[in-house]
């Protein structure tokens, strides 16, 4: 079925080092069967090939086709959204990236929804299908369990805080009023789909409550799953969900999986001695404790450094420092066992090692370390370090 409805839809597309896939994704749109679309893509500053495909696609697009280019801006999706918006002529936005591949009727089922109800904010797909880098179907479309009991938008916004996402913003049509209105995503937050989702949600709740929703229970986009898709990187999931937090549920508690999306990130970073993001995550820990009781404090607080699999290393044998030096500096972190001083990895072995290296430890001394910035930017460690003692 071909329709040609006067509301132009617009494809917000966004793309980042996706030569291999740019292609295949405006292919599918191209393939609509709602045709009154226009096309709007932004690079962000891609190292491979990626915009000259998209200038190819341009010169093949048998639609509106245009292209903002800038340097790379370090992964802010929501900010980058927010250019496409900006640049956008439609009556609806299709959110997309360029590695993902869209369903032929996508637009078409939608479109028609919107005509028969004016109150429609936006319709989403509950199933899910995942592709790999061949396009190839790697799940069955499946729908997530709670779908099917969601009735309202109160409980999309349970949902949305519960799970921690409610739906792919991806394959969803959504009337552009209405994302003006919201303010379309956050410039200064990292997070993009469960931003929108949720100033969404609150919007209608607080001060749109005629506006409605739609679920259609069929596969909108294909969703690629490859090496480098941004959501597989644990430390950015888990600073994102505490900026989300901080700003949109600051009033509730936070949840199990946040508590859990933490750890394991806290497991990678340790695991790789990156010690300014260690840094970051005990940062994020330290202003979830204070919801919780002293007893849930002690469970988290251990449970979060025994999730970096902690190992305690024999301090005499990898650093040539008498006992009574390293105790007046680490005191608070050593173990001693047997006459012999361990150290926690997963607190403070890169600290040491960034600390004490043999290339300049003979000019260290007490009161410069003391001073220092890294002393300083790890006081939350030790004290972290102080409780998890006390507790074990």
């Amino acid at each position: 079925m071909m329709m040609n409805s006067k509301k132009l839809v617009s494809f917000c597309c966004l793309s980042y080092n996706h030569e291999k896939f740019i292609r295949k994704c405006m292919r599918s749109i191209w393939s609509q069967e709602y045709k009154n679309i226009e096309i709007i893509v932004l690079d962000d500053g891609s190292s491979d090939g990626s915009l000259r495909v998209i200038n190819e696609c341009k010169n093949e697009s048998p639609c509106s086709f245009n292209i903002i280019t800038q340097e790379n801006s370090g992964g802010k999706v929501g900010s980058n959204f927010n250019k496409l918006i900006n640049a956008s002529s439609g009556d609806f936005l299709f959110f997309i990236s360029t590695d993902d591949e869209a369903v032929s009727d996508s637009v078409s089922s939608k479109v028609e929804l919107f005509e028969s109800d004016e109150n429609l904010a936006f319709t989403l797909n509950t199933y899910i299908e995942t592709i790999d880098e061949n396009s190839n179907v790697i799940d069955k479309p499946y729908i997530h369990k709670e779908y099917v009991r969601i009735s309202s938008i109160n409980e999309l916004l349970e949902l949305e805080f519960n799970a921690l996402g409610s739906f792919y913003i991806q394959g969803g049509l959504f009337k552009k009023s209405v994302i003006d209105d919201i303010g379309g995503f956050d410039d200064d937050l990292i997070g993009d789909d469960i931003i929108l989702r949720t100033k969404l949600f609150k919007h209608i709740i607080n001060q749109a409550p005629t506006l409605s929703f739609k679920l259609i229970d069929t596969v909108g986009v294909r969703y690629r799953m490859h090496d480098t898709n941004i959501h597989k990187n644990s430390l950015r999931q888990s600073i994102l969900i505490h900026e989300w937090f901080m700003r949109y549920f600051k009033d509730r508690i936070p949840n199990k999986t946040m508590l859990v999306w933490l750890n394991h990130a806290y497991a990678y970073t340790v695991n790789n001695n990156l010690l300014e993001d260690a840094k970051k995550l005990i940062s994020i820990l330290i202003d979830y404790l204070p919801y919780f009781d002293q007893e849930e404090k002690k469970k988290i607080t251990v449970n979060f450094f025994n999730s970096a699999k902690v190992r305690a290393y024999q301090l005499n044998k990898t650093l040539d420092l008498n006992k009574e030096f390293v105790l007046k500096i680490l005191g608070d972190m050593m173990i001693e066992k047997n006459n012999n001083l361990y150290i926690e990895e997963s607190q403070v072995q890169w600290f040491i090692e960034y600390l004490l290296d043999r290339s300049y430890k003979s000019e260290l001394t007490l009161d410069k370390i003391y001073k220092s910035f890294s002393w300083r930017l790890t006081k939350p460690i030790r004290f972290l370090a102080k409780i998890f003692k006390k507790f074990s």
